[in-house]
């Protein structure tokens, strides 16, 4: 498995939210827990900063509920197409589930 999603990182004032790549091809992976890769760094469910896994509505079913088994904090709601125009336009999206987003980095 090897997937984009997106982190999105808590902080005082809201969060951050940033692409990150989902992966069990990784050395670092192991007993088929898969690793987020910030960065390039390899992240384990118990070494995550604060936050939530963003997936991606077309995956979220395959992977969301697997993902959750293993550790990692993922939020309730899958990335959509409105949700990824509306931010990499840089407008408001209160109407949506994640509306304390501060900063989206692409």
């Amino acid at each position: 498995m090897k997937l984009q999603a997106y982190f999105c990182e808590s902080d005082d004032g809201g969060c951050v939210t940033y692409p990150v790549v989902i992966t069990d091809e990784n050395p670092a992976a192991s007993y088929g827990i898969p690793v987020v890769i910030i960065d390039g760094e390899p992240y384990g469910p118990g070494d995550m900063p604060l936050g939530q896994l963003q997936i991606p509505e077309a995956v979220y079913a395959e992977v969301a509920e697997r993902l959750v088994e293993v550790g990692y904090e993922v939020c309730p709601a899958p990335v959509d197409a409105w949700w990824l125009e509306r931010w990499k336009r840089g407008e408001p999206v209160e109407d949506h589930w994640h509306p304390e987003a501060r900063n989206v980095l692409f």
